[in-house]
């Protein structure tokens, strides 16, 4: 691939840090970010970076500058880089003749919703790798479900039914647990008598808290055949972000991976997510879009972002060798805009040597 211009949108996000870090490893590239904000911490590997609307308060804005960007910088390829954009860009992808970054499936508007996510794949004979749960609305129907179908155990787990932030859950557990778990600074942890007195309407679901270790699969389908999938066991994670994880070669979770993946997308990047209820591995989540710790699999070997580019941009048909056993710990880093003036933030961001 020689002469390659891709756009990659908000910048400022881990998803979008990653998925730049592995479009910086290929030859030949050229990067347009884009944000809300023209200085990020994206701005290092990219060559230019264009100021636009947040999609969230104007969508057309967004949408008519994201296309004269594209005619402009004559790209040929998009990566969607904010959750809350996939369903924007699903919608709108369908106006452009480049490729996004996203998966093909006749499915995907159900897989942006856990429950719906879960009743297909309990219809189609997928039913052995979803975990026990509820959905529910008020907490009066919670506190049946506590009360009936949770009665034995000790904590469980609440879940919004559709989003994408890996965070976005609530551990309820006994007063004593709850304490404890105020004295060791952990977060998203209720008492289950005060959850309960909260008021909240929307839709969610309940289960069991599931065993650790928890993992993630990297998948790269086409023409609806695995092209390769990477099991990463997530050692520690902060506030969604994965900072240590290792790469393992599971035989058993890359053949359900595969299964599940091949069902549910004819082609594209995929992730699941996995953790262990009775001894059985349970699918957690379905993440329709890169996800930030995929450069797990860019340090093994496996470069998802430009696999897709590949595979849509040429005839090339390459099948990544992963290096198993490979294992990250991840650091910050520090980016800094010399002479910066708040007042006066440019539009358009150019690096420094281009």
């Amino acid at each position: 691939m020689e002469n390659l211009t891709v756009l990659v949108t908000s910048i400022d996000t881990p998803t979008a840090l990653g998925v730049l870090k592995g479009l910086k490893e290929i030859k030949h590239i050229k990067i347009i970010g884009i944000n809300s904000r023209t200085l990020t911490a994206g701005n290092v590997f990219c060559d230019r970076v264009y100021r636009v609307p947040r999609f969230t308060e104007n969508k057309d804005d967004y949408f008519k500058q994201l296309k004269e960007i594209i005619d402009k910088e004559h790209v040929q390829a998009v990566f969607p880089s904010h959750p809350q954009e996939i369903n924007l860009y699903e919608d709108y992808k369908q106006h452009l003749k480049i490729p996004f970054a996203l998966p093909n499936s006749s499915h995907f508007n159900r897989l942006t919703h856990k429950d719906t996510t879960y009743h297909w794949l309990n219809e189609h004979g997928f039913s052995k790798y979803i975990p026990t749960y509820y959905t529910f609305n008020s907490h009066d129907e919670l506190a049946d479900l506590i009360h009936n179908e949770f009665k034995d155990e000790e904590e469980l787990v609440i879940k919004n039914t559709s989003g994408y932030v890996e965070s976005d859950f609530t551990l309820l557990t006994h007063r004593d647990k709850f304490i404890e778990a105020i004295e060791t600074q952990q977060s998203h942890v209720f008492a289950f008598e005060d959850y309960l007195a909260t008021h909240n309407t929307d839709h969610r679901m309940v289960m069991k808290k599931l065993d650790q270790p928890e993992f993630s699969v990297d998948l790269y389908i086409y023409d609806t055949k695995t092209v390769v999938s990477v099991p990463r066991q997530r050692i520690g994670v902060a506030n969604g972000i994965v900072l240590d994880g290792t790469l393992i070669e599971h035989t058993k979770l890359i053949a359900i991976s595969i299964d599940i993946a091949e069902a549910i997308i004819d082609e594209g990047f995929i992730n699941l997510q996995f953790m262990k209820e009775d001894g059985n591995f349970r699918l957690t989540d379905v993440n329709t879009h890169f996800c930030d710790s995929q450069v797990m699999s860019l340090g093994a070997g496996v470069n998802f972002p430009e696999l897709f580019l590949t595979y849509n941009l040429t005839d090339e048909r390459p099948i990544p060798r992963p290096k198993w056993n490979t294992r990250m710990v991840r650091y910050s880093e520090s980016v800094f805009f010399h002479s910066y003036n708040a007042d006066d933030e440019p539009a358009v961001w150019t690096a420094p040597d281009e």
